[in-house]
């Protein structure tokens, strides 16, 4: 199927031919591109703009509606209706069916901030989701404790990223997608982990817990995974109060810190840090 916007040209890609496929390098998220090749189920719809890739929609099914996971215009194309036309074009694939599309969101970044505008102005309607829920709020308003009597007994186990091992790290996160926890992109070796403040419970060179702190932008630290598998919610707190010292004395008050909760032991832990934290996941919908 092929769809023509002015000068653009658009159309989905058979994911079983490899020289199509290989026209998407470079656009589309990790994730999505780790689907493509392990052959998942993925619908690719690219932009072609003068003979050049100009950009590239990806998504699935998923929960009775096409969630839309990758879209990503080359900048030199952008503004020119590159990324109206992929939408253009993926309503068409599923207006037969009467589909309904849905785009998952967060605001915080400059980047999610103009997808928010790019949503509005195609026709999408946005509604807040239910956990897991993205929360946003500044370090000045990080309310920690004062110390305590008695050292909590986690304390000892708990590592910084930067004094574990790689193996034992990358094990852990191998462990994780296969369990489908909570993982950043790119796993815990990730480039854009700061591994001096992420830290985890290490007992026999195992990973039991883990929390991960990455840079977002200039001015925005993220939490991406929170991961425990012992019941007990201390461990949780201590995890965060030892990050959370390290960011304080690592970025300035005014860093906005990004955080998720996937279920409500998580939201009353970062909701008691940062009472005045703000829910920001959103759905864009679309019919």
């Amino acid at each position: 199927m092929t769809t023509s916007h002015r000068s653009i040209k658009t159309y989905t890609i058979d994911t079983n031919n490899m020289s199509e496929v290989r026209k998407t390098d470079g656009l589309l998220v990790p994730e999505v591109q780790a689907a493509v090749n392990r052959e998942l189920p993925v619908t690719l719809i690219l932009a072609a703009c003068e003979n050049q890739a100009a950009g590239a929609l990806a998504g699935a099914m998923d929960r009775g509606a096409f969630s839309i996971e990758s879209l990503y215009v080359v900048p030199e194309f952008r503004r020119q209706g590159i990324g109206t036309a992929l939408i253009e074009h993926l309503r068409r694939i599923l207006m037969p069916r009467e589909i309904m599309i849905r785009a998952d969101y967060t605001s915080g970044s400059k980047e999610t901030e103009t997808l928010s505008t790019f949503f509005r102005h195609t026709g999408f309607s946005r509604e807040r989701v239910d956990l897991p829920m993205f929360y946003i709020s500044s370090l000045s308003e990080m309310v920690l404790e004062g110390k305590e009597k008695n050292k909590n007994v986690f304390q000892q186990f708990i590592k910084t990223f930067d004094e574990v091992k790689e193996e034992v790290l990358n094990k852990a996160s191998v462990y994780a997608k296969t369990e489908f926890f909570p993982l950043p992109d790119g796993g815990l070796l990730s480039d854009r982990i700061d591994r001096s403040i992420s830290c985890c419970v290490l007992k026999d060179e195992k990973i039991m817990a883990y929390l991960a702190i990455e840079k977002e932008d200039m001015d925005l630290v993220k939490i991406p995974a929170l991961w425990s598998a012992l019941p007990d919610p201390r461990i949780v707190i201590a995890m965060l109060k030892r990050s959370a010292m390290g960011l304080k004395g690592k970025y300035p008050p005014e860093t906005r810190t990004s955080m998720i909760a996937i279920n409500s032991v998580s939201e009353k832990i970062i909701l008691h840090l940062f009472p005045n934290a703000k829910a920001c996941s959103y759905s864009f919908i679309s019919i």
